[in-house]
């Protein structure tokens, strides 16, 4: 409540302790006792926080599911993704004009679902690209192992086992001689 004048903070206190009757009610036998000023206090702050009444209530949005996302087909997730960045926009307007906070707690789950449609989307293409790519003699530098520049660049295991032509003739001429120690 940085920047909030003396004034309106007794405002919302008021609020809050008229509206205590309705908190009570809502939550289902639980009752404040008005004489303890740290109850009240805490009702206070959080029907500030979330502005309790019949009209200010939303539906709350939860952050989508990766594994239900991968059931969709593309449009279906390129439409998902406009209406998260849409919410988005529309979140960071209202955190800029002083909304409720609420809405400003709510840019994380939407920034979050928005990244989580994004992955299913380049995974979903990437896996297309592979397979259309199965056949193919080479493949795009994209779709290739990653590993290090080191292991990149090691040799194949096929290179690594050929031998010269002398060298395979040493070893069939003078293999590993077996013997065993008399005890």
């Amino acid at each position: 409540m940085i920047g909030v004048s003396r004034s309106r903070k007794t405002e919302r206190a008021s609020q809050a302790k008229s509206k205590s009757s309705l908190w009570a009610k809502a939550n289902s036998g639980h009752h404040f006792d008005d004489n303890s000023t740290t109850k009240t206090c805490i009702l206070s702050i959080h029907l500030t926080n979330h502005q309790i009444s019949s009209t200010s209530i939303q539906t709350v949005r939860k952050m989508v599911k990766a594994y239900e996302l991968r059931g969709l087909p593309k449009e279906e997730l390129l439409k998902t993704l406009a209406e998260n960045r849409k919410q988005l926009a529309e979140l960071h307007v209202a955190k800029v004009t002083g909304g409720a906070a609420s809405k400003i707690a709510k840019i994380k789950s939407v920034r979050k679902s928005i990244a989580r449609v994004l992955t299913v989307h380049n995974q979903q293409q990437k896996e297309g690209i592979r397979k259309a790519a199965a056949g193919q003699k080479y493949i795009s530098k994209d779709l290739r192992m990653k590993k290090t520049r080191a292991m990149r660049r090691a040799l194949t295991k096929e290179q690594k086992s050929k031998k010269t032509r002398k060298q395979a003739n040493k070893d069939r001429h003078f293999p590993m001689r077996k013997y065993a120690v008399k005890a």
